[in-house]
């Protein structure tokens, strides 16, 4: 996608067979991939979480968090979005959920909504639960795909990593970008 083409990109969601993942026990949790225009690109935002968090520590990440009792995928990454990056619902407009993705090692199940930022406005950042916000292209992002070697419960798995402007973008996250990646047809 040269010029960023929201409908197309929504038409894409759409028409996307999602995989719809279950992690083991209950826990459910949504982001929100939130998505701008910058310079005529497609550009991603995501935080970076503290040092001082439990789960994922210093982790590259969307917005995003646990869904309350009752609530919808949609509405738990909107609000998430806006506890944590200050991101009003008002001015995203979701566009469609990519796959769902398992987090390894804490048994949650993770549904990635991906949103058009309609307006800039001013990022507020919560600072218990973000130490950072930024944004990267992602055609940029796909040129700098890597699959590293990672162990976990005593498997080997092939992980997508990135490296941009001194961040590392891995775990769910990577998964999340992939699939992104692979709807706009940018996967290398």
């Amino acid at each position: 996608m040269g010029v960023v083409d929201w409908l197309e990109l929504r038409a894409r969601l759409a028409r996307l067979p999602r995989r719809a993942a279950r992690a083991p026990g209950p826990r459910r949790a949504a982001v929100l991939v939130p998505l701008l225009e910058r310079e005529g690109r497609l550009t991603a935002l995501f935080t970076r979480r503290p040092e001082t968090l439990r789960a994922h520590p210093g982790q590259v990440s969307f917005p995003g968090g646990g869904l309350d009792p009752g609530e919808e995928v949609v509405a738990a990454a909107l609000r998430e979005a806006e506890e944590e990056v200050g991101l009003p619902p008002r001015v995203v407009e979701p566009l469609g959920l990519l796959h769902d993705v398992v987090v390894a090692g804490t048994g949650v199940t993770l549904t990635p909504v991906v949103g058009r930022i309609t307006e800039d406005v001013p990022l507020v950042l919560n600072a218990a639960e973000v130490a950072r916000a930024f944004t990267a292209p992602l055609a940029d992002l796909a040129a700098r795909l890597e699959l590293r070697p990672v162990e976990h419960g005593g498997r080997t798995w092939q992980v997508p990593f990135f490296e941009w402007d001194g961040e590392t973008i891995w775990g769910a996250t990577g998964r999340v970008v992939v699939d992104l990646l692979e709807v706009l047809e940018l996967r290398p």
